[in-house]
């Protein structure tokens, strides 16, 4: 009697696991694609071809120059002296292409000493196909910490919006950064799709 019980119950869940295989079919679900983040080839990410691939937007060339005696990577870094509160600077990458909605992460080390307020940052823009930049709020960016004397890293991730042909890296400090030296170096920038595809999975199974 035990047995045709068993028998029985294994024959119903055997029969209810098919019909949900059966249910998930008739509506289209499949499974998430998982894709690794891909990295990006940026133009002179270490600095060890000057200031090539890169754009001085804001502040005085002056204050911006390359390194060779504080470094993370190889025998350069970017370094931004500035030593007013009434000043900022920002460089800016060489725009590469992205895809609508995935997820792109921008990274890079960072060192400052002698740093008495504001801070620096690293942030994520993007342009459409005119080469027109993109608002979104909030900014991607990421803050330094108040940190001296010591390498951290730095990094900030933002799907791309609607419209986005391009995506660049912008390093900068604001106006009421005060430093006697910001220091870039290794700066990179990864391309992630995983939360594209599990979206359009998503919306492919309602």
């Amino acid at each position: 009697m035990n047995s045709q019980r068993l028998k029985r119950g294994l024959r119903r869940f055997l029969c209810a696991g098919l019909c949900i295989v059966i249910v998930f079919s008739m509506f289209g679900y499949t499974s998430p694609v998982r894709v690794s983040a891909a990295p990006l080839s940026l133009t002179n990410p270490g600095f060890e071809d000057g200031m090539e691939g890169w754009t001085l937007v804001v502040g005085s060339q002056d204050q911006v120059t390359i390194d060779s005696t504080i470094v993370s990577e190889g025998l350069k870094s970017l370094k931004i002296a500035d030593t007013s509160k009434s000043a900022s600077y920002m460089v800016e990458s060489n725009k590469i292409a992205v895809n609508e909605g995935y997820k792109y992460t921008a990274a890079a080390k960072f060192y400052q000493k002698g740093r008495t307020a504001g801070y620096a940052n690293i942030s994520l823009v993007f342009y459409n196909a005119d080469h027109a930049l993109i608002p979104i709020s909030p900014v991607a960016e990421a803050t330094a910490t108040y940190l001296n004397n010591a390498w951290t890293d730095l990094s900030v991730s933002r799907n791309a919006p609607d419209g986005a042909a391009y995506v660049s890296i912008r390093l900068a400090t604001t106006t009421s950064y005060v430093s006697e030296g910001a220091y870039f170096d290794a700066v990179s920038l990864d391309e992630d799709s995983d939360d594209y595809n599990i979206a359009e999975s998503d919306s492919q199974a309602l």
